[in-house]
Order: C-alpha cells, then structure tokens, then sequence
C-alpha cells in the first residue's frame, strides 16, 4: 500500500515541473491552510468530545443517583408503611393486657426486627404504660417528647415521624413513628414504635456510593435522620430548613453543588415523601463517578497534541522536501518517508497484506506486507517473525483467520469492522479492514477491552438495581399475605374478612343470591390445652383447619375468627343448605383421629348458622344472630349444628367451651 501512495504523489509532482516555482508556492500556502483547518477541526473534535463526555458521564450519574433516589425512597416507605400497620394494630389492642399486646405486636416486630429499638403505649397524661424491650415497671413520662404534643395537639388521625432523638437511658438514637390513639374523636394516647436509624444507613452503605459519596433522609424542618457516613456527627443537626419542603417545589429532582459541610462536589438526586414530611438524597462525589472519564479526556488531550506535533512535524518536513526538490525522484523519496513515519507511529495497530489467489483466481491465503510498532505492542507479535510470510505460517493455523470477510472487502472496495477476541492476551479487538486496490487490503486493529470491561460493570450494576428492585416486590408481597392470614393455620384473618364483607354483600344484593354464615368453635379445646399442651393444640387447629379447607369451595371465605373459632361465609348458599353442609363436616370431624406425640384423639364441634336475607340484611346482625346459634348449640350439648332463631339463646355457663 505504501508503493501504491508513493506513486499517486510522484505522478503529482512530475505534473507540476514545467511551472516549479510558483507551483510549489500555491501548493505550500494550500497546503498551510489545510493544516489549519485539519488542526482547528482536530481541536474542535477534541474540545467537543471532551464536553459531550463530561455531559454524558453527568447524565449517566444523574441517572443513577436518579435510580438509588427512587430506591430509597421507596425502602423508606414500605419501612413506615409497614411500621404504620404495626401501629395500627397495637393502638387497637392498647388496652388489653400487656401479654395480648405483645402476642399482638410479635409478627410486626418478627418481620422488622432489625429496625425497631423500641414499642410503646402512652397514655393521655402522657405516662408510659407499655414498652418492649424497655421494661415499664418504673413509671416513664413522655408528655414532653414531640411526638405526644404533635397529636396532642393536632387531634388527627396521621402518622407522624419525629426528629431523631437520643435516648434519656440507653443513649441510642432513634426515629420515633406515631400515631394517636382517639376515643369518641378525644386524644387518648399514643403509640410508638422507634427505628434504628442504622437500619436505613445500612442500607444506603450497600449502594456502593463511593469514600466521597453521601446517602441522606432529611426532615421537612432541616434535620438530619439519616447520613450514610459520619453518622454520629450529622444525626440529629440542622443544617438549614429543608429547601424540598418550600411551597411549589417538585417531588423529585437533581442538582449539582458542593457540599457545605465538607465541600465535596456532588451530584444530587433526592425523592421527597410528602406524607412523611421527609426526603431522601443520594449524591456521589462527581470527582470519584467521572474519573474514569476525565481520564480517557486527559488521554484524548495527550494524543491531539501528539497529533498536532505529528502533522506540524510533517508539514515541516514536506515544506523542506519541496523547497530542497528539484527533480521527481526527491519529491517521491521525501513523500515516501512522511508516509512511513506516519504509519511507524501511529497508536493504532497496522497491517499491511497482499491477497494471494490459486490458478482460477480464487482467494486461497494473504501475505502479510508489514506491520507497525503498534501492532506489536497490540498482538504481542514480532514484526519480523510475521512479515513476508503468509497468514497460516504466521499464525500456524490451517486456515488463514477471516479470509472470506478480507476476499469479499477486496472485491467490492467497500470497508468493514470486525470485532474479535484475542483470547492468548484476553483483549477484545475491533479491526477495521479496507482495501486500496484489487489485490491488498490493510486492518487497522483498536484495542476495546477497556470499554467493553466498564460496559461489563455497568451491566452488573443494573442487574444488582433490579434484583434489590425485586426483592422489595417479594417483600410487599409477603408483607400483604401475613397481614391478611392467621400465621397457624394460613386461614384468613379478621382483617380480610372485615374488608371482603362489604364486597360481598354488595354483589349479593346486586345478584340477589343468599349468603351464608357458619361460625364453628372445637367443643372442650381448653382441655386440650390443658391436658396435652398447647404444641398439640396447634396440631388439633391445623388439622381441623385443613377438614373446613378441603370442604369449602373457591368461592367461600373461611377465616380464624378467634383461638379455636372459625368462621365460613358462603355466597349463593341457603341457610338450610349450609346447615347440612355443616353437619357433614362436623360428622367428619368427629370421626377423625389425630395423632401427636404418640397420642391419639379426637374432637368435635359444635356450629351456627344464620345467613342472609332470611336472618339479617347486613354482615354485623348476621355475626350477632351466627354467633348466638353457636352458643345455642353448645346449651344443647355441642357436637350439633343450631340454626339461628330471632330470639337470644340462653348465655349461662354450660362449662368449658
């Protein structure tokens, strides 16, 4: 290929002899305005490249802070959500008796135990009158902490999140979550559950946010919750009202700053949750997220000024090469060199081939013309070890390496890129392979490991965003089925059926179909518990449990109404058809034997029913009239079904249930 360029210019300057002299001066002012150009577009590439790399990496850490913002946003709000839950539950058990509430609280506590430092009941004076794990056998008061004056006050029913605080005994700081406890629309109360805030910070720790990146939860009124590093000496501080707060401002957004605290740069994002009164703000440090960037910048810079020396450096010398010439043969001699040079010290790798084709003209091998510096330092091959020899002998292979792809640039004239990894140095190529003439071709090879090592990284990061993403799905999930469904049985519970009632008696009275109450109770369980322990209680509950399943249909709603309580709503089903349903499974029941422990016995129950329109129109008169036909058929001896009557059974005690 070189022998190819040195005849081009030698044909040019052989035209130019008959007018030397001010041909050589037309071509010297062109050619300077040329480098001009060459160089002012080379510097403009550069500065353009520079900018749309720094854009691009701001953009793509925007993007990311962007994503962990949402993330951790969203952490945050299935952690209070669940929390709130919590609370709700405890307030409507707030006067029971402390064994009921902490049987009550124990699965919330379960599913958040790494997060929650403390569980109380306050009352309206604002004394402590429950708390786990801190005893409250010593009267505490907590009139003075915020959160009792916040509802105190505010008489609403909201959650609220106080600042943190540090604890009067333990000395642990704390994120207290609330809610009041309101009787006939009066403050009376308050219950608490406290966080750890090293819960959350934990988590932000897990983001990989670098030494100078910074994970924070900030309150409406500027104070710190939550900080991913220097914990101990942000919590707790006001920095400065919360600007995400101020009327109009978006929910979510990014900015750019440096920090006043430590003066790192960082680019922001934060995700505010209004009804929390808090935001979360992720900012990596921009000098940490853009090195790899501004280094590639750093070496863009470095090979432009190369370049730029380079082509000053062989416009001087082609200058002097037209000054001193006077005959063709040095035109050509001076021109060969300039290419030469520029090929011995190019960055990139370069070869040089020359097709070989059998006596039919077909593609058979390529000789390999010449290679540069660079290939070598590239391939780890010897220049001398591979030019003038074919590619099989070069390479021993019996196949010379992309001969069709080579044969058909050569043939159409058109170029092609390849990508190829090179598995004896582990680097990733791509080749670019152009053809200046029927019978040679010339790859350019360009080293792309690094790039494609940090697309690998970005990959894996994505993937670990998207597996934190579905584990909190899985969470919601798990958390939605354990607040719906008793934890023994995996029955329904009370809340299910108080939010699937009104649905069905709505499609009821829509549809005008009848529907069904059948409340069952185990006749003497207490005795069980009594005499066989209360592991073989739990056996006795499930197994009757799996009987009342296997008996109901899709369409049906069976729940654990209370300890040894069930309940079976039957849509579609008439009082008298529920009744012999009833005394089948009860038949059922009775005649089964259930092993624990060596032990063998059975049990039986005792069931009422009332249903709806004959006994009632509504859920909360059927519930009363179910709940007096059972009391009935226990008066009557238990081991029978009793259907609901309008007049009240007799309650006086027949013994243990």
């Amino acid at each position: 290929m070189a022998g190819f360029k040195t005849d081009q210019y030698q044909n040019q300057a052989m035209d130019k002899l008959e007018d030397a002299s001010a041909a050589r001066r037309r071509l010297v002012q062109r050619f300077y305005l040329f480098l001009a150009l060459c160089l002012g577009t080379l510097w403009a590439s550069v500065v353009w490249i520079n900018r749309q790399s720094e854009q691009q990496g701001l953009e793509d850490v925007r993007r990311e802070t962007a994503a962990l913002a949402l993330l951790f946003a969203t952490h945050a709000d299935i952690t209070f959500r669940t929390v709130d839950l919590a609370l709700k539950e405890l307030r409507s058990y707030s006067d029971s008796p402390p064994e009921v509430i902490s049987q009550v609280i124990a699965p919330h506590q379960e599913l958040l135990a790494k997060a929650v430092l403390q569980t109380a009941i306050v009352d309206a004076q604002g004394m402590v009158t429950y708390s786990t794990p801190i005893s409250a056998s010593q009267p505490t008061y907590a009139g003075d902490r915020e959160f009792f004056t916040a509802h105190q006050n505010g008489n609403q029913d909201l959650l609220f999140v106080g600042r943190p605080v540090k604890g009067r005994v333990s000395s642990m700081w704390s994120i207290h979550l609330s809610r009041p406890i309101l009787k006939d629309g009066q403050f009376a109360g308050v219950v608490l559950i406290a966080l750890n805030p090293d819960y959350f910070v934990n988590f932000y720790q897990s983001a990989g946010l670098g030494h100078g990146g910074a994970a924070r939860m900030i309150r409406d009124t500027g104070e710190v919750m939550v900080r991913s590093s220097e914990q101990d000496k942000y919590i707790g501080k006001v920095i400065k009202p919360s600007p995400y707060a101020d009327p109009g401002a978006p929910l979510q957004g990014s900015f750019r700053r440096h920090a006043q605290v430590d003066g790192v740069d960082r680019l922001s994002s934060y995700h505010r949750l209004a009804q929390y009164g808090v935001t979360v703000v992720i900012g990596p440090s921009v000098d940490e997220r853009l090195a790899t960037v501004r280094a590639y910048q750093r070496q863009l810079i470095v090979a432009a000024i190369l370049i730029s020396l380079l082509v000053i450096l062989i416009s001087w010398l082609l200058r002097r090469s037209m000054l001193r010439a006077d005959v063709t043969h040095l035109a050509i001699e001076q021109s060969e060199r300039k290419f030469r040079l520029l090929f011995e010290t190019m960055s990139e790798g370069v070869a040089l081939h020359r097709l070989v084709k059998d006596a039919q003209g077909r593609p058979v091998n390529y000789e390999i013309v010449g290679v540069n510096p660079a290939f070598e330092r590239q391939t780890g091959f010897d220049r001398r070890a591979v030019s003038g020899k074919l590619a099989t002998e070069a390479y021993a292979v019996a196949e010379p390496p992309f001969l069709d792809i080579y044969a058909e640039v050569v043939r159409s004239g058109k170029p092609t890129y390849i990508e190829h990894r090179f598995e004896p140095l582990k680097k990733d190529f791509v080749i670019q392979v152009f053809s200046p003439d029927p019978d040679h071709f010339a790859t350019v090879f360009a080293d792309v490991t690094q790039e494609k090592y940090m697309q690998a990284l970005r990959d894996a990061d994505h993937q670990k965003l998207e597996q934190q993403y579905q584990e909190i799905v899985q969470l919601q999930a798990q958390l939605h089925h354990q607040v719906l469904h008793d934890p023994l049985t995996q029955l329904h519970n009370r809340r299910f059926l108080n939010e699937s009632l009104p649905r069905e008696f709505a499609r009821a009275k829509r549809a005008g179909y009848p529907v069904t109450f059948v409340m069952a109770d185990i006749d003497r369980f207490k005795r069980v518990n009594d005499n066989y322990g209360h592991a073989c209680g739990d056996v006795v509950l499930l197994k009757i449990s799996e009987i009342l399943k296997e008996s109901t249909r899709e369409s049906d709603i069976l729940c654990r109404f209370g300890g040894e309580e069930f309940l079976m709503v039957l849509p579609g089903m008439t009082p008298e058809q529920a009744r012999k349903k009833m005394d089948a499974i009860r038949q059922i029941i009775a005649a089964t034997v259930i092993e624990h422990a060596g032990l063998s016995l059975s049990v039986t129950i005792s069931a009422g029913v009332a249903g709806y329109p004959l006994h009632g129109s509504d859920a909360e008169t059927l519930l009363t009239l179910v709940d007096d036909a059972l009391y009935e058929a226990k008066n009557g001896g238990r081991d029978r079904v009793a259907m609901a009557s309008s007049k009240a059974p007799d309650r006086s005690p027949v013994g243990p249930a």
